[in-house]
């Protein structure tokens, strides 16, 4: 498959969970999901079950965002691994049909090496540094208008 290609799965509506507005405040949002597998299985495996935490993940925010009348397209970040493989996609959803999982770098990257550990981490700390300044802002953002209507 090449990497530039998203991957897209249906959306399945049993993700969507329906919770109160008092009770979403006290709901995790999950900004990044991580799914790992041996150096035996192919890494699409951890591809496909990535998609549906991302799937999940996705429905509450959607619902977050409906709920709190602030709309916008949520994404999150899921990390796939299998053996020294790595890979990051881009998951978010355009209408209510498909998940897209959008590689987030050229090719896997394949940790044999020093720098190829550095780059790792150097890769999830950017993610950590998104989630701290941006995603948790946009949620605070959406409770708040939740919370006080």
């Amino acid at each position: 498959m090449n990497s530039a290609t998203p991957i897209v799965i249906p959306f399945c509506t049993s993700y969507r969970i329906t919770f109160s507005p008092s009770q979403m405040q006290d709901i995790i949002y999950p900004a990044f999901i991580y799914e790992a597998k041996s150096d035996k299985n192919p890494i699409l495996w951890a591809e496909n079950q990535v998609a549906v935490g991302a799937a999940r993940a996705l429905g509450l925010l959607d619902e977050l965002a409906e709920l709190s009348g602030k709309p916008y397209i949520p994404y999150i970040v899921a990390a796939t691994s299998a053996g020294a493989q790595w890979q990051f996609h881009l998951a978010y959803r355009l209408g209510n049909s498909r998940i897209f999982l959008l590689p987030l770098l050229d090719k896997p990257l394949w940790i044999r090496n020093h720098m190829e550990r550095v780059m790792l981490l150097t890769i999830i700390h950017r993610i950590k540094t998104w989630i701290i300044q941006s995603f948790q802002q946009s949620i605070k953002e959406r409770l708040n208008a939740l919370v006080l209507g």
